[in-house]
């Protein structure tokens, strides 16, 4: 009793209920287990409990039998003599005390009810009952092996992994399974590879087998099992040969159950029901399968280990195999990184695609989509752990605004198109701006008066806070009035005039600068115009004179002129041999033979727009002196100078020029000759308080003009001698008082000259009076020639008054006016001092001549002086 329950070597011993002995005594029972090809020790009571007794006879009975299969006999002296069943013989040894007996190997067939008698010197006998039961591990021996695979390979493997049709229950508990009774359907299956199993030695065990086979009925070998793709489907079955009980086959991934529902085939179903009996014969072909099914492996899978277990006791470790899963994943996510602030055009920025999830590592591939043109570009990348990242470095451009930008990941190792993530570009650029005409005015020709408009495609981003339009480099703004208008990216032209025509650009502006457009030139096609006005050709008869018609003209490379001659009697067209056309104008040389040859030429040119409106007139006119003069005025005038400007006349049809000639009033002396080209003289030089009389005359090829006369008064010398002393201070008090006697002397210097008018307006009317009769009786002597003189400023009566009287002043000279005051003649006031009003009627005057400037041989100098003025 004292080894009841010892483990032993292959054996588990417990001690179990109690057995009445043929003598009637309570004998206690032990169960004990071991499994087949171990050596089993069945233990065996050997003492009383209370008598230390030596045992002389120890037998061994199997299942109730008669006779023992094993006799240890110890009476003889101690020596030990072994008595041994040939059917055990070589298997069966007993320790010298007899406590246990040894059973090695043991074999599925030595399961049983052993019972062990103890015969002592003077104790009574003992009996010990022990139930042993021997598990018989599925051995997958070579010849085994080799037969079910060639079986499997034929097709004609039988039972080799049916479908389960009863599931055996998991071993929660040390002790031996219960097995539920086999399902004998067999499926036939494909032939698998012939491939080796994995084989796993339990301890204590000499070794079993288990076999892998995949859903294609192909053996797997224990390793690596891959590569595999992240979704699909695993199918394995693991099939243990064998063994009794039937074991139980289960899958495993580390300590998580995955599958246990073991389908046993070959085995008798009594037989299994009676176990711990020994297995039948048919028990070692039979065989245990268990099905392994994951619908979509995940990435949890990912080098994941999956187990194989098979067992049918709790004494030895179960028998596994181990596949390591090689699986390829898809990447998990992708994503581009772009910079928070918008692309610049034209500045170089990093963009970023990061896919995780891949396995083995993703790689990553950049495309750019403009205008459904995909473009790939290449970019460098790195890999950490299930990371994989990309680094694009672009220099944007302007046309890269919105373009879509993609980045694809994908696992080189599986066949699928990867995981792709796009990102609009949004590039903020400068303008770029286009002009262009309108689309409705085609190809044809602008000509005057039709309405134009041009267009400025801006491009841009931001947009264009300003656009603005120039002409000319000259800035263009809406004129309604002038047909101008100007909107944001339009410019309208109503009515189009040939000024309109020019170099016009569009210029944009936006944060990022400012764009000026193409510049486009605006043609305006239009008639003939001359760009003279009418001219008035002098030229005398037998003279030829060359006349140009110059016109402005669009086009003018295709110009065409037709010549007409017109006079008071006909009008006759210029043949064309008679003048010559080069560009721009056309030239006629004409002379001019007889009177009538004097009338007017004109010119029409033609382009392809039309002929001119209005033509080229030119006046052919019999050439003649100038005509003199008119409106001469002192336009400056100091002390010792002073400057003459008049009006010219007509230039009788040839250049002209001018000449003024100063005379001293009182002796007629010549004494300046001055030439200009223009009538306005500047004289220096003279002397104070001395008069001088100015006359200018026009002069051209054919002759002079009538002298114009201008009287100037010059400053007296007691005013030039006044000595400039600096006053003295004087008091506002005074200032008054003086003016007040100014303002009385005034009033009565004014009444005196008022009384004085009078008595002379009464003897001027007398005068003229008498001069008006005089003329109506009697002819005008040799010596007066009467003209008629029509001028929009002035008549007057030119008057020498060489011959009046002079009287001594050496310090006050008396001027003509005072001169006149003392004659008989009632004069105007002078038009070199006061400007005289104009008149609308024609007056005849008188010129008189003076003796003295006859004799001097040079015209005389006129005063005009009106019948009907009077004095101021």
């Amino acid at each position: 009793m004292q080894n009841a329950g010892r483990l032993t070597k292959g054996v588990t011993g417990q001690l179990g209920s109690v057995t009445e002995s043929p003598l009637g005594l309570r004998v206690p029972a032990t169960r004990v287990a071991g499994v087949a090809g171990a050596a089993g020790r069945i233990p065996c009571l050997v003492s009383h409990k209370h008598h230390r007794d030596t045992p002389v006879l120890v037998l061994w009975y199997r299942d109730g039998a008669r006779f023992p299969f094993y006799t240890l006999d110890l009476r003889e002296g101690g020596d030990k003599q072994e008595f041994v069943d040939p059917e055990v013989k070589g298997r069966v040894r007993s320790e010298v005390t007899g406590g246990h007996l040894t059973l090695s190997p043991l074999k599925g067939e030595d399961s049983g009810r052993y019972k062990c008698r103890v015969d002592f010197e003077v104790s009574p006998t003992l009996f010990a009952y022990v139930n042993l039961t021997v598990y018989v591990r599925h051995n997958l021996t070579k010849e085994k092996r080799f037969q079910l695979l060639k079986r499997m390979a034929s097709g004609g493997r039988r039972d080799a992994m049916a479908p389960p049709c009863l599931t055996s229950p998991t071993p929660s508990s040390p002790a031996p399974p219960r097995l539920a009774s086999p399902c004998l359907v067999s499926p036939r299956l494909a032939s698998p590879r012939l491939a080796s199993p994995h084989l796993a030695s339990p301890r204590g065990t000499s070794g079993g087998t288990l076999m892998v086979v995949g859903s294609d009925n192909q053996a797997v070998a224990a390793g690596l099992l891959g590569p595999l793709t992240e979704g699909d489907a695993l199918t394995l079955y693991c099939v243990a040969l064998g063994g009794w009980p039937a074991p139980e086959v289960t899958w495993w991934r580390g300590s998580t159950l995955l599958a246990n529902n073991s389908q046993v085939t070959g085995y008798d179903k009594d037989a299994l029901a009676a176990f711990p009996a020994p297995p039948p014969p048919s028990a070692s072909e039979g065989q245990v399968s268990t099905k392994l099914s994951i619908p979509a492996l995940t990435r949890d899978y990912v080098q994941a280990n999956l187990t194989c277990r098979a067992v049918n006791n709790n004494i030895t470790t179960p028998l596994s195999t181990s596949l390591a899963l090689l699986l390829h994943l898809r990447p998990r996510t992708v994503d581009i990184r772009v910079p928070k602030a918008p692309l610049v055009a034209g500045q170089e920025t990093r963009l970023e695609c990061l896919a995780v999830g891949a396995y083995p590592a993703a790689t990553l591939t950049w495309t750019k989509t403009l205008n459904g043109v995909s473009t790939t570009l290449h970019a460098p990348s790195r890999h950490v752990g299930e990371k994989t990242w990309s680094y694009l470095t672009v220099v944007p451009k302007a046309g890269d605004h919105q373009a879509t930008l993609t980045c694809t990941a994908r696992n080189p190792n599986i066949s699928h198109p990867g995981l792709t993530t796009s990102a609009k570009l949004t590039v903020v650029f400068a303008p770029r701006v286009e002009l262009r005409l309108g689309a409705n005015l085609g190809e044809q020709p602008i000509t005057e008066g039709r309405d134009v408009y041009f267009e400025c495609d801006v491009t841009c981003n931001p947009p264009a806070r300003e656009v603005i339009w120039t002409k000319d480099n000259e800035r263009v703004t809406s004129q309604r009035k002038e047909g101008i208008l100007v909107s944001d990216r339009n410019l309208v032209l109503q009515t189009v005039r040939r000024s309109s025509a020019g170099n016009y650009t569009c210029t944009a502006t936006n944060t990022q600068g400012s764009t000026t457009s193409n510049t486009l030139h605006l043609d305006i096609m239009y008639l003939p115009v001359c760009k003279d006005g009418p001219q008035t050709v002098a030229v005398a008869e037998g003279e030829n004179t060359r006349l140009s018609c110059r016109v402005d003209a669009r086009p003018n490379d295709d110009l065409s002129f037709t010549w007409f001659f017109n006079n008071t009697l006909d009008t006759v067209e210029v043949d064309h041999h008679r003048f010559s056309v080069l560009p721009g104008l056309s030239v006629l040389d004409y002379t001019p033979r007889s009177a009538r040859d004097y009338g007017t030429l004109s010119c029409w040119a033609t382009n392809t727009v039309g002929m001119q409106v209005d033509p080229c007139r030119f006046a052919v006119v019999e050439a003649g002196p100038p005509e003199r003069v008119a409106n001469c005025v002192l336009v400056n005038l100091t002390v010792g100078t002073l400057e003459v400007g008049c009006t010219p006349g007509n230039d009788g049809g040839l250049p002209q020029h001018f000449v003024a000639r100063v005379y001293a009033a009182p002796t007629q002396a010549l004494l300046a000759t001055l030439e200009e080209p223009v009538p306005r003289f500047h004289v220096s030089g003279l002397t104070p308080g001395q008069d001088y009389l100015i006359t200018v005359t026009a002069v051209n090829a054919k002759g002079a003009s009538d002298p114009e006369e201008i009287d100037a008064v010059r400053l007296k010398v007691a005013e030039k001698r006044m000595v400039e002393v600096t006053p003295a201070p004087v008091s506002p008090l005074v200032g008054v008082f003086l003016g007040l006697v100014g303002g009385f002397v005034f009033l009565l210097l004014a009444g005196v000259f008022l009384s004085r008018g009078r008595y002379h307006r009464c003897r001027c009317w007398g005068h003229h009076q008498a001069a008006e009769d005089t003329t109506r009786s009697s002819p005008p002597p040799s010596t007066t020639t009467t003209t008629t003189t029509t001028t929009p400023t002035t008549h007057a009566r030119t008057v020498s008054l060489q011959g009046q009287e002079r009287r001594a002043a050496p310090d006050v000279l008396r001027t003509i006016n005072a001169q006149l005051l003392e004659s008989d003649i009632c004069p105007e006031i002078i038009s070199a001092r006061v400007p005289p009003p104009p008149y609308t009627r024609t007056q005849p005057a008188v010129v008189r001549e003076s003796p003295a400037t006859t004799t001097a041989g040079r015209s005389p100098s006129p005063i005009l002086l009106p019948h009907h003025e009077s004095f101021v």
